[in-house]
């Protein structure tokens, strides 16, 4: 099964690269008591894609991995 959003995400998109960057605020400060807050913000992704929820680590790596990419290559919008 291919991941949800990583065709959808595009790297110059502020409202992608934001959402990306609240996932990973999220994610290194999550603890046991953040799973609603994880529901949530999977929900609301911008890119209008059901995401489920044992899928929002493969997300986040490969839209991580997607969006490095274009920083090195200097074709993503940078916060």
């Amino acid at each position: 099964m291919p991941t949800p959003c990583l065709k959808e995400f595009n790297p110059k998109n502020p409202k992608h690269v934001i959402w990306l960057k609240e996932l990973t605020t999220l994610i290194q400060n999550m603890d046991m008591s953040m799973g609603h807050k994880m529901g949530a913000l999977i929900k609301q992704n911008p890119f209008n894609v059901e995401i489920p929820m044992e899928a929002f680590i493969d997300v986040h790596a490969g839209l991580s991995i997607k969006y490095a990419g274009a920083v090195l290559d200097k074709n993503a919008w940078l916060p």
